[in-house]
């Protein structure tokens, strides 16, 4: 699936953004765009694809929200050339280890764990720096705000916000990962993770659950039927049976 298409499925499933950009932004060094993240409170994800110039600027801001002593950098202050997030009048925050600026289309997760105070960064679905010990105050854009600069249309970014997608709470690894593969165009093969029976010998008329779990499938069968909507299946056979998963 694309990216639009899995961020779309998933939000049928259950995973529903706070706020969503589907439309490219581009930001000329000069200009801003207005943009509601929807509301936010504690852990929180923001996803981007996301390019830009680093060289033509000190320090650009990616995100803001109306918690505006909040935000999140494209360039981190003062010539870093590296990915980073701010609590004004606090720090200035880089990763470790740091992540450059990213001058191609890239798939960018800013993931925020309020209780543990840690950021970490996903770059095309892997994690590639983390920032603990951030200040209390720190809160992922809520709410109404911009994108591409400050509030007072200053430290503006030179690039494209391609897409952004919010979350409340936290995406887990593996969905930071298909979606990463979703626009890179990566399909990867299905993996069996497991696959058991609450009990493997059964005497008539007795039974026992299989249970699996399985990832980057897009089709589960047993013994050639499809269990893609359930997670277990109960069966009673008469004679000796294997299952196939």
């Amino acid at each position: 699936a694309t990216y639009d298409a899995l961020i779309t499925s998933d939000a049928a499933g259950g995973l529903a953004p706070t706020s969503r950009l589907s439309t490219p932004l581009v930001f000329y060094g000069t200009n801003r765009a207005a943009f509601n993240f929807g509301t936010a409170s504690g852990n929180a994800t923001l996803e981007f694809i996301l390019e830009g110039n680093p060289a033509s600027t000190t320090s650009a801001f990616l995100a803001v929200g109306a918690n505006s002593s909040s935000n999140l950098r494209y360039e981190l202050y003062n010539n870093t050339g590296q990915l980073g997030f701010t609590q004004l009048g606090i720090a200035d925050y880089l990763f470790s280890p740091g992540v450059p600026c990213p001058t191609q289309a890239t798939h960018i997760t800013y993931l925020w764990s309020a209780g543990s105070q840690t950021m970490g960064l996903y770059r095309n679905g892997v994690l590639a720096g983390t920032r603990s010990l951030v200040d209390a105050g720190f809160g992922m854009p809520t709410g109404q705000g911009w994108l591409g600069a400050n509030p007072s249309n200053s430290e503006n970014m030179v690039g494209t916000i391609h897409r952004l997608t919010a979350y409340q709470g936290l995406v887990s690894e593996e969905v930071i990962q298909n979606h990463a593969d979703a626009f890179n165009g990566i399909v990867r093969p299905p993996i069996i993770v497991s696959f058991t029976a609450s009990t493997e010998t059964v005497f008539t008329p007795g039974s026992t659950t299989l249970m699996w779990e399985v990832q980057n499938a897009n089709g589960v069968g047993i013994n050639g039927t499809s269990v893609i909507a359930i997670a277990s299946l109960t069966v009673s056979p008469t004679v000796t049976t294997t299952y196939t998963l």
